[in-house]
């Protein structure tokens, strides 16, 4: 519904974790999260374009595999290949907050979020950002506790899982938990 409503700016009003494809009229379209949690691969050759959010599920496509040494020196720099370049030639993912339009057997790809661009939080004193901090968690965790279905909690006994249930908690969510 929100495609149908604003097009390929849809992706601006999500939130959250994804990696999404749609086909319309003749146009395949593939979109990753903001900050690319979930990862997006892709590959064209002379007969298809072929996407999926694992390397493994490509590689029975290609003909033969051979690292790219592009990707190994971003990684001796990085620590990981930096987009679009994977380890595999031929394989490429998309970066955090891009999406890919692949229409007539040509590939074209554009940015629909900046994270430089965004609106600074100006923090004054240690009370503001303890504050903001709280704001923004309760937030997110608000959030992510609108579900259709029943939802429990693990306790890892980490400051993460005990933040989410402090939250839950405090927004009235009672939620079963495990350890």
């Amino acid at each position: 519904a929100l495609y149908l409503k604003y097009k390929e700016d849809f992706v601006s009003h999500l939130r959250g974790m994804f990696a999404i494809a749609i086909y319309d009229n003749g146009k395949l379209m593939l979109f990753r999260d903001r900050l690319g949690k979930k990862p997006l691969f892709y590959m064209q050759n002379e007969k298809s374009f072929v996407f999926a959010s694992e390397i493994k599920a490509l590689k029975p496509f290609l003909k033969h595999t051979e690292m790219d040494k592009d990707a190994m020196l971003s990684y001796l720099g990085y620590l990981a290949p930096t987009s679009p370049l994977t380890f595999y030639r031929g394989i490429k993912k998309l970066a955090p907050s891009e999406y890919l339009i692949f229409h007539n057997n040509k590939t074209t790809i554009k940015n629909y979020f900046d994270l430089i661009d965004t609106q600074p939080c100006i923090i004054t004193s240690e009370e503001d950002a303890i504050s903001k901090l709280s704001e923004k968690l309760e937030e997110s965790i608000s959030l992510r506790l609108k579900s259709d279905v029943e939802m429990a909690s693990l306790l890892s006994g980490g400051i993460d899982s005990a933040t989410i249930n402090y939250y839950a908690k405090k927004l009235g969510k009672k939620v079963p938990t495990y350890t």
